[in-house]
């Protein structure tokens, strides 16, 4: 996911190199309603956050 904001999303599987954006097939899809798009921001913030178990920089 890429959030440019709390109001537009990017959603998909693909990875973000340059060789996965030639050779792989991938999908994505642009979210632009707020609720659902702030929804996943939060989200992310829950799985990366100072009390998150999984997925903190390390």
């Amino acid at each position: 996911m890429v959030a440019a904001d709390r109001h537009i999303a990017l959603l998909g599987s693909s990875s973000l190199t340059g060789r996965a954006l030639i050779d792989n097939v991938e999908i994505g899809v642009i979210l632009r309603d707020t609720r659902t798009v702030g929804r996943l921001v939060d989200h992310l913030h829950r799985l990366t956050g100072p009390e998150a178990r999984y997925l903190r920089p390390g």
